[in-house]
């Protein structure tokens, strides 16, 4: 419902045709894996249908899932799979340019605010994400 906001908090839709981006990135799941985990066949569903949105909207635009540095142990294993379960139904839909990103989880460097990411992870998730989008340049 947000994503073709331009700001969460009004209605102003973003022109993609201002627009064409190499790669979306997209980086969801971890707040649907708060207490308690998501009903499976509707998260696969709606992060199928995003994919579906994002795909109509920049076709020749490279979309890369990300697993974020937030989660970890079973929810993190559940969310991999499960953003598995929802690209391959793009890629059955004859979609080939949607790529996997694991980026390292949090805490061996510490942690910052409200347990979120510090300074140090976003510079170590960065540099793994720029090396990987360097890859499918």
């Amino acid at each position: 419902q947000l994503y073709p906001r331009v700001n969460p908090q009004n209605k102003d839709k973003w022109s993609v045709k201002n627009w064409n981006p190499r790669f979306v990135v997209i980086n969801l799941g971890t707040n649907d894996f708060a207490k308690p985990d998501p009903d499976k066949k509707a998260f696969i569903q709606n992060y199928r249908a995003l994919l579906e949105i994002v795909r109509r909207r920049y076709p020749q635009t490279q979309i890369i899932c990300l697993s974020g540095p937030l989660l970890f142990g079973q929810k993190l294993r559940k969310h991999k799979k499960w953003m598995n379960e929802a690209i391959k139904l793009r890629n059955k839909a004859g979609d080939t340019r949607i790529y996997r990103l694991d980026l390292t989880p949090q805490g061996q460097l510490g942690f910052g605010c409200s347990s979120h990411p510090n300074v140090a992870q976003h510079q170590l998730n960065a540099s793994e994400l720029t090396a990987f989008l360097q890859e499918l340049l």
